[in-house]
């Protein structure tokens, strides 16, 4: 079971158990409101990401909230990081994320396509 943790949304509903997904939101962790990054929502994301929770982590990007929230993610994870548009992301707007060393880019739709590549790959 690949563990996921969504920040910056739920658009999740294709990650299923059956597929081998379980699926955390940022609502677990104490925010309501994706739209904005709380400094307790934070700190349970530097943690959560520390202590090996989570597999995976996928991203909304969300001008400025987005990068924010990957900020919070644990070093050691964050090429684990999967930042995820409606459409094909411009170059110029991974360029915050890829400072963090941040390795996948995707829209919505490819998001199960490079999910797995990030899985099978290993997240290297």
């Amino acid at each position: 079971m690949v563990k996921v943790l969504v920040l910056n949304g739920s658009r999740n509903a294709s990650l299923t158990e059956k597929d081998g997904f379980k699926t955390t939101t940022e609502t677990f962790l104490g925010n309501n409101d994706p739209y904005k990054a709380p400094e307790e929502t934070l700190k349970r994301i530097a943690e959560r990401t520390k202590n090996g929770d989570f597999d995976v982590v996928i991203v909304q990007n969300n001008t400025g909230i987005g990068v924010d929230k990957v900020k919070a993610v644990a070093h050691e994870m964050r090429s684990k990081v999967i930042v995820v548009w409606n459409d094909e992301p411009a170059t110029s707007s991974k360029s915050p994320y890829i400072e963090l060393g941040v390795k996948y880019f995707t829209s919505i739709s490819n998001l199960r396509e490079c999910l797995d590549e990030l899985v099978k790959g290993g997240g290297k």
